[in-house]
């Protein structure tokens, strides 16, 4: 994944007319605005950019983190709908001969080749092949099949738990121990893990769910895909840099809700730090840690990574951020592209080759971002270190990631 700067001729596919701006400057003047769709004009790489650092060194303060997992409550699942049963993989080709050619490249031979593109197995459907496989056969794949096939998946729209696997940042033996799956079911899981990056991960939740013996196992395997990596932090002023703490974590005074406490934090560089979350911004703050609600449904969609990101500094989070059009404008017009992260509050986007936007996170501090890694209800608020976010989302495509921040306040 590169960090690149962007070219500011940023361009839209869907041309906006004066209705769609006077729409935007009706909801809100000095909002900020962001479209998921976003076309940029991104120029060739000039190479990595430096890693994240503040334009005062350590302004943040000292950050001590404290690894912890999330994990889908009983109840939230149970709210949700059950995975499909029926492992399948999903080819954009026009053709069996051309599917053939897939699968022998990634290392499918006979006859096991020809029993997947058997009728009753493969199966022509929106606009490519579907391939209905039979649980042994996922289960029995030889790691470099498996590992070259999941890439190709993770490339192509329509294979959902392949583009975004369930990610095991840690060492697979020491997750799976804090997992709930019984002793065959972990066997089972490690067999199934593939690479993406630096990560393990994990796409085969419904073979887990085909061999599961009892409800509880069931119920287990649904809860291990739900499980996420995040972690605390505790924050503690330099001593002798109270000024810049204060300028740091104020964000130009977009985030005055936390001057009480940095005031109060800033007095005291010998105490036991205090958590980041309450210096966070009233959205993130109350957010961080949890899961969507039925509460948070806005027009029948969820909150995602946009709305979420560009809601981060607002007193009241403003609905229309789900709407890409409305978004864009707010975008080219409030904020700048920057070559790097730097302050509280910059917006790092990760856009394909062609400049579409598919994940946006927030930057904290000391390469911490705060995120929402997809709009499931499944999916909740967290932190995360840059560089984990950097690898979950890169395609292999050549995306890589931009970086935006929102103009000073006071502007026109």
């Amino acid at each position: 994944m590169k960090r690149v700067i962007c070219d500011q001729r940023t361009r839209f596919a869907n041309q906006t007319g004066p209705r769609l701006r006077r729409l935007r400057y009706l909801l809100n003047r000095t909002a900020i605005g962001f479209i998921i769709g976003l076309s940029l004009s991104v120029p060739a790489s000039r190479g990595a950019a430096p890693p994240p650092a503040s334009a005062v060194p350590a302004a943040w303060g000292t950050i001590e983190t404290t690894p912890l997992y999330l994990e889908a409550t009983t109840d939230l699942l149970a709210s949700t709908p059950r995975p499909d049963q029926t492992p399948l993989w999903y080819f954009a080709v026009s053709s069996p001969a051309e599917l053939r050619t897939v699968l022998e490249r990634v290392g499918f031979t006979e006859p096991l080749l020809s029993r997947l593109l058997e009728p009753a197995l493969c199966k022509a459907e929106r606009g490519g092949f579907v391939v209905l496989l039979p649980t042994e056969v996922v289960i029995d794949l030889p790691p470099a099949t498996r590992q070259a096939l999941y890439e190709v998946l993770a490339r192509t729209p329509g294979n959902p738990n392949h583009e975004m696997p369930l990610f095991i940042p840690d060492d697979l033996a020491t997750w799976l121990a804090g997992t709930h799956l019984s002793a065959t079911q972990k066997r089972v899981w490690q067999q199934l893990v593939w690479r993406r990056g630096h990560l393990s991960a994990f796409s085969d939740l419904p073979v887990m769910i085909k061999l599961a013996t009892s409800s509880d196992e069931v119920a287990a395997a649904c809860r291990a895909v739900t499980r996420v990596k995040t972690f605390t932090a505790r924050i503690q002023p330099a001593h002798g840099a109270q000024d810049a703490f204060l300028e740091y974590w104020s964000a130009g005074g977009r985030n005055l809700d936390a001057l009480p406490m940095l005031h109060a934090i800033a007095e005291r560089t010998d105490g036991p730090g205090l958590d980041l979350c309450h210096l966070l911004p009233s959205l993130a703050r109350e957010r961080l840690y949890t899961y969507p609600s039925l509460s948070d449904i806005i027009g029948g969609r969820l909150p995602d990574c946009q709305w979420t990101a560009l809601n981060f500094f607002a007193a009241n989070p403003q609905p229309y951020f789900l709407d890409g059009r409305t978004s864009y404008l707010e975008l080219t017009e409030n904020y700048t592209l920057i070559e790097q992260t730097g302050q509280l509050g910059d917006l790092v986007c990760f856009v394909t080759r062609a400049g579409v936007v598919y994940h946006s996170c927030i930057y904290l501090a000391d390469d911490i971002v705060f995120t929402k890694n997809g709009v499931n209800p499944l999916a909740p608020w967290i932190l995360m270190k840059l560089a984990t976010v950097e690898t979950i989302y890169d395609r292999g495509d050549g995306s890589r990631a931009v970086f935006y921040r929102q103009k000073p306040a006071g502007r026109l």
